[in-house]
Parts: C-alpha cells; sequence; structure tokens
C-alpha cells in the first residue's frame, strides 16, 4: 500500500480540514506516496463530508503541483532559451504569445474547480463566494447527475435486516 492519510480534527469542512490535508497531501506527495484518504472524512474519521471530498480533490491537485514542480516543457529547454529569447526580440512580440508558451500552459498551470484565484476586487463583484458552499454545491451537482439503481434483490435484503434491526 502506498495510501498517505490525510486527518484533521475539525468537524466540518473550514479553514482548519483545509490547511491540515494540505499539510499531509503535501508532505505525502514529497515523500512520494501516490494514493490518498480517506476522502472527505473530517473528525479523525468520524464524520464524511461531501463538500470535503470536493475540497480534497482540489487540495490533491495543488499538492500535485507542487510535488511535480516546475519544469520547462518542450521548446523551452535551458539550452533552447537563447534562440527563443532571440526570436521574441527580432519578431516584436510578447513571450506569452510564442507558440511554445501556449503549447505548455496546461503544463505549467493548473487552474482549481473550486479555489478561485480572485482579487479582493473580484470576490466582492462575484458576490463574496463562500468556498465550502462552492464545493458543497460541486458535491450536490455529481450526486445528482449520477444514476445509480442497486440490484433489487441486495436492497429488498438490506430491507430486510434493518427491518429486523428495528424490532431489536
Amino acid at each position: 500500500w502506498n495510501l498517505k492519510t490525510m486527518h484533521t480534527m475539525s468537524a466540518l469542512p473550514d479553514v482548519q480540514a483545509v490547511a491540515e490535508r494540505t499539510a499531509s497531501a503535501i508532505t505525502g506527495m514529497l515523500s512520494g506516496f501516490h494514493a490518498f484518504g480517506p476522502g472527505g472524512m473530517l473528525s479523525a474519521d468520524e464524520v464524511f463530508s461531501p463538500a470535503m471530498l470536493i475540497l480534497d480533490l482540489e487540495i490533491l491537485g495543488h499538492a500535485a503541483r507542487v510535488a511535480h514542480g516546475v519544469e520547462t516543457g518542450e521548446g523551452l529547454m535551458p539550452e533552447e532559451l537563447p534562440d527563443l529569447i532571440d526570436q521574441v526580440i527580432r519578431d516584436r512580440m510578447i513571450f506569452a504569445e510564442h507558440e511554445s508558451t501556449v503549447a505548455n500552459l496546461r503544463r505549467q498551470f493548473w487552474q482549481p474547480t473550486i479555489f478561485r484565484r480572485l482579487g479582493r476586487s473580484q470576490w466582492e463583484a462575484s458576490g463574496r463566494p463562500v468556498i465550502v458552499q462552492d464545493a458543497q454545491a460541486e458535491a450536490d451537482r455529481l450526486i445528482a447527475q449520477h444514476q445509480y439503481e442497486p440490484p433489487q434483490d441486495i436492497l429488498r435484503e438490506l430491507r430486510n435486516i434493518y427491518a429486523r434491526a428495528k424490532l431489536k
């Protein structure tokens, strides 16, 4: 097993939970772990939160980027940079417009889906979003779109077990 646990004592998906789980994720990835869990669990594995699971996925995305490190992409190797810089200067272009920049953008820049990169004015203009609420909304969306019907024989047996347990 190459599994690193991400624990928190927080009972809610909050700043404490995100900070503790981020520290676990980054140290785990830097130590060579490739699997993390328990996803979405809070209060040292007592409470499950769909919102925390979504936040965990964002945390792991950031941690992977840190652990992977910044690297140059195709056309941006150190020995190629002098020629690249000469071309940018010669063609009077902005470095961001160069084909190698565009080709390597996704490799170098990771864009989270829940955590937002907003300045204060942008955050205020967008209604001061609360990340935990956004994470819960994403969890609700994923749950709502999932189609699953359990096998009826198993469902009947579970209902029988539940009915017998209520009698005790």
